[in-house]
């Protein structure tokens, strides 16, 4: 079920039957109890038919699900920001609630120049249609690089092959040198020793421009915790400018433990990608966010109660901030905070990471009370 009706589902992993819009009244059916709590909580009808319901199964019987299922919904108004309470049954001795905030910030800002070096795992596992993909990705992160921009391209597997020795200039000559090195690139340097090459990257970067680093890698390795310490310590030591870290999931079986848990300690944000998917938006919209000001002054204001108050929930606009979504935005949302104050929460994840426009972010809390919240407030959407 999504906010808004839904446009169109697809799979590209697997064989799906997709029903929308049916009737779905069957008491035989399994599920029947739980969409009745469904349309009871929309205040509707099981009679009547949601352009926002839909159920997905798979097409093929006996299916083993030996890589992720990935399922692509497109719905109106699914970046539109929105904070769903689950409040406290009256039933429960209980004395809090949950809350999940959902954003997918859309906002301009200024391009700042930028070095940009591309960490690219051409190990043996990379053989075949993982490399395809990740040439196919390089060649989209050439063509979107700025002009004034300085870059790099660093293979790795048990060894290194670099582009360069030092990060260049970007120009036509460049690029079509890049360009060559992508086309020729083959899973021929042995192992997967990511460290090896991010530690090469960091000691060797620039030091009088931002830096930010790519990493595409299908890698399952087994030393992660290495690796995100030697960033997390490497990013602590670029005092003169600050160095960020974004990855790109290759493949089915790619580690993403990994992927996120670097992406996560580089302050940036990581992405997947598998065979036969078209990925130039995805990458192009990671390099535009790379070459961008990190957006970390801000924090979320978390409702509260007050004792015996019956006016919960009041939105106060923040003329100060940074409008997050832009005239570009299909959102009329407007950055506000909910005030009042409260007696205690729990936050997840704890650390609010840098916002980036376009990326969706999940926070989750756990609000406790002196007082429940009413239970009309279920679902309740900032607009």
């Amino acid at each position: 079920m999504t906010s808004g009706p839904i446009q169109m589902i697809s799979s590209t992993s697997h064989q799906i039957l997709v029903s929308m819009n049916k009737d779905i009244q069957s008491e035989n059916d399994l599920n029947s109890g739980y969409r009745a709590k469904i349309f009871a909580a929309l205040g509707q009808s099981e009679t009547e038919n949601l352009p926002n319901y839909a159920e997905v199964s798979l097409a093929l019987d006996n299916v083993y699900l030996t890589t992720d299922f990935i399922l692509n919904v497109q719905a109106k108004g699914l970046d539109t920001p929105t904070c769903v309470l689950e409040p406290i049954s009256p039933s429960k001795q209980e004395d809090s609630h949950a809350l999940m905030l959902t954003l997918t910030p859309r906002f301009s800002l200024k391009e700042i120049r930028s070095e940009l070096i591309f960490i690219v795992d051409r190990s043996g596992s990379m053989e075949g249609e993982n490399m395809i993909q990740t040439q196919n990705a390089l060649h989209a992160f050439l063509r979107g690089i700025p002009k004034n921009s300085f870059f790099n391209i660093i293979g790795f597997g048990s060894r290194l092959s670099l582009l360069f020795n030092k990060s260049v200039e970007f120009n036509e000559e460049t690029f079509s040198v890049a360009t060559k090195y992508a086309e020729e690139m083959r899973a021929d340097l042995g192992g997967t020793e990511i460290r090896k090459a991010m530690n090469y990257a960091f000691s060797n970067r620039r030091t009088d421009l931002p830096t930010q680093i790519f990493l595409l890698t299908d890698g399952m390795v087994s030393n992660i915790d290495d690796i995100v310490s030697d960033v997390q310590i490497n990013k602590t030591k670029s005092k003169e400018n600050f160095v960020r870290v974004f990855t790109l999931g290759i493949g089915n079986g790619v580690s993403r433990n990994l992927v996120e848990s670097v992406a996560r300690a580089g302050e940036g944000y990581s992405q997947y990608v598998v065979a036969g998917e078209r990925m130039e938006r995805k990458v192009l919209r990671m390099l535009k966010n790379a070459i961008l000001p990190p957006m970390t002054d801000y924090q979320i204001e978390w409702p509260d109660v007050l004792e015996n108050s019956t006016e919960n929930w009041q939105l106060v606009s923040n003329p100060k901030n940074l409008k997050i979504f832009d005239e570009y935005s299909t959102s009329s949302f407007v950055p506000s905070q909910l005030m009042k104050s409260h007696q205690s929460f729990h936050q997840a994840p704890f650390y609010i990471p840098p916002l980036y426009s376009g990326s969706r972010y999940i926070r989750d809390c756990r609000l406790k009370f002196a007082e429940a919240l009413p239970m009309d407030q279920l679902n309740w959407k900032y607009q």
